[in-house]
């Protein structure tokens, strides 16, 4: 994932995995509000842990790192301004639906769900500033909100002998060189 802005902000983002649970994989700040703003911000996710399924990705990008009250009302007013999917919410925080076995994705759970799973995350937290700088108005904050499918990998038996043959060949190669 890669996130830009056009002025220096920090940022937070929270995953909500296939089975419901919500962690902070990124924040350029914490309690203590020690952190350093940038325009530019890129990160890999390892999808898929602890089961395949759908999952959520949440970020919040601030001009000045927010408190957990700022934090929350930030996330519900983007929440309370619809998110493009949002009109068939199913209301209460409804964890991600997990792929069934056969692979198929199930239906993906509407971005306001994946909202409301981080909201509720949030408002259990302590790792935030405890005071605020200066009243927070709408143009100092962004959220971006993202939906992904992880399904297990399947390796065919046809691919496994290639894979197998292809490294024996490469370790005849190595011995011959030597």
């Amino acid at each position: 994932m890669r996130f830009l802005a056009s002025q220096p902000v920090h940022l937070r983002v929270y995953r909500v995995d296939a089975a419901g649970h919500v962690t902070c994989v990124f924040s350029t700040y914490g309690r203590d509000n020690r952190g350093s703003p940038a325009r530019t911000f890129s990160m890999m996710v390892k999808a898929g842990e602890p089961q395949p399924g759908q999952e959520g990705m949440v970020a919040i990008g601030s001009a000045r790192p927010l408190t957990r009250d700022e934090l929350l009302a930030c996330l519900r007013a983007y929440l309370a301004e619809g998110p493009a999917d949002s009109a068939a919410s199913t209301g209460p925080a409804v964890a991600p639906a997990a792929v069934p076995k056969g692979g198929a994705a199930a239906d993906a759970p509407p971005l306001a769900d994946v909202l409301q799973t981080v909201i509720d995350a949030v408002g259990r937290t302590t790792d935030t500033p405890d005071a605020p700088a200066a009243p927070l108005d709408r143009s100092a904050w962004s959220i971006a909100v993202g939906r992904f499918v992880s399904a297990e990998r399947k390796l065919s038996a046809v691919s496994g002998q290639r894979s197998v043959k292809e490294a024996s060949d490469r370790s005849e190669d190595l011995v011959q060189a030597r």
